[in-house]
């Protein structure tokens, strides 16, 4: 059975009841940066697990949070990055 995976950017410390509905019962939650509350990754863990960058309107709170991230999901392989500043060179 295919994951459904919820793909999340620029929340900016607000998760719309909308966007809380339509994520419900994802299998796994990717947020591309600017999240600016923690609070926001708590509740999304709380549907799933969360692959999350730090965007760079994430300040202090977000010093633990990776720039960049490399992970799987089943047999697709992800590389996330929120500036295209940060993209490694190559």
């Amino acid at each position: 059975m295919a994951k459904r995976i919820a793909v999340l950017s620029d929340t900016h410390g607000l998760l719309r009841p909308e966007v809380l509905s339509v994520i419900s019962g994802c299998d796994a939650i990717i947020h591309g940066g600017d999240i600016n509350k923690p609070e926001i990754i708590d509740r999304l863990k709380e549907i799933a697990p969360v692959y999350v960058v730090r965007g760079n309107n994430d300040k202090a709170w977000a010093k633990h949070i990776p720039a960049t991230l490399t992970f799987q999901i089943e047999d697709c392989r992800f590389f996330l990055v929120h500036n295209k500043k940060e993209m490694p060179k190559t």
